[in-house]
């Protein structure tokens, strides 16, 4: 009994050492933060949604700004990359849709390695050597216009989309615009039918480069439905949107958001705060409130409105199954959308 005791006490007193340890080098990187006073975040979440997660950023330390730059994932990454060989860095912090081009990115020494201390929170599978961290689950979803669209006509299956009473009503994010459309399109073409994409084509499609320009399609009435990562349709319904989500019987395919500080930061400790305060209970507590996605932290609550677990299966791509075929995929994808077969 008391070896027992002795060894709770133990392991009490060395985790509230950590914790001191913690809160010491996060007060020290705050103090070095502000003398920074600015941090660069490129970002494929919508920006409006970034900017409200920010501003509480901010409101916590008071002092640091956070330039919020939007696009989509592929974009990111090929400007990250742009910049890198160009010797113009501009990003101190990276938030990314799409986990193989965050690796891409690792690979090609462009992250910093640093172990924040709130990631230690997280399971493993979302952790990369201090790499990167992986901040949210989300899926693709549909979402409809509830003023034009009846509930009874919305497609209960991704086959439903197919029917040419949708020709010219669909929106969606093309092939290369990050890893929610990537994933929803290898999950199509490989789990639904393999001819789905020369059908969908056929319909004439409206595409977009980013999951917000898509839910603006549907929330507007220029499309009927949108193909849209449920992070990016939840924030236009909290706003007000009329629209309404709904998930197809057959699955779901999903993604794993991750974030990272760059090796070339600028604002190296104002990054590293950002990044440790967004891995924080308070951080994905204010993440899940403004985007709807569900955190990988354990003492986190589900999104208000919606349930942490989906009804459906949810489908997440590995990289080892999607990269053999990503590059041939993807230029087939794009061939097939811009002649409509």
């Amino acid at each position: 009994m008391y070896r027992t005791w002795l060894s709770g006490l133990t392991a009490i007193l060395c985790l509230l050492a950590a914790h001191g340890a913690s809160a010491q080098s996060v007060d020290k990187l705050y103090e070095e933060a502000r003398k920074e006073g600015t941090l660069t975040f490129y970002t494929s979440q919508v920006a409006v949604a970034e900017q409200k997660i920010a501003q509480a950023f901010k409101k916590k330390y008071p002092g640091v700004n956070v330039e919020v730059v939007y696009a989509g994932g592929g974009a990111l990454f090929e400007r990250l990359r742009a910049e890198a060989q160009a010797g113009r860095d501009l990003a101190d912090v990276h938030l990314q849709s799409d986990l193989p081009l965050m690796e891409r990115l690792r690979e090609a020494g462009l992250l910093a390695q640093w172990d924040a201390p709130e990631a230690a929170a997280y399971p493993a599978a979302y952790r990369k050597d201090g790499y990167w961290t992986g901040v949210a689950d989300v899926v693709n979803l549909i979402v409809y216009n509830k003023m034009k669209v009846k509930p009874g006509d919305v497609p209960g299956r991704w086959a439903g989309l197919l029917d040419p009473k949708w020709s010219g009503r669909i929106a969606s994010v093309h092939i290369g615009g990050g890893g929610l459309p990537w994933a929803l399109y290898y999950f199509l073409r490989k789990d639904v039918d393999p001819g789905y994409w020369a059908k969908l084509a056929a319909l004439k499609p409206q595409m977009f480069d980013g999951g917000g320009a898509v839910v603006n399609a549907v929330a507007s009435g220029k499309a009927d439905l949108g193909l849209v990562g449920g992070s990016v349709s939840y924030g236009a319904i909290q706003d007000g949107a009329p629209l309404v989500e709904t998930l197809p019987a057959d699955g779901v395919p999903g993604v794993v958001y991750s974030i990272a500080v760059l090796k070339a930061a600028k604002h190296p400790n104002a990054a590293r705060l950002f990044v440790n305060w967004y891995l924080s209970k308070e951080g994905q507590t204010e993440l899940v409130r403004v985007r709807g996605v569900d955190s990988p932290r354990k003492d986190v609550d589900p999104p208000p409105g919606r349930k942490t677990a989906t009804p459906v299966r949810v489908v997440v791509p590995t990289v080892q199954e999607t990269e053999p075929v990503r590059a041939e995929w993807t230029k087939e994808w794009f061939e097939i959308f811009r002649s409509g077969r």
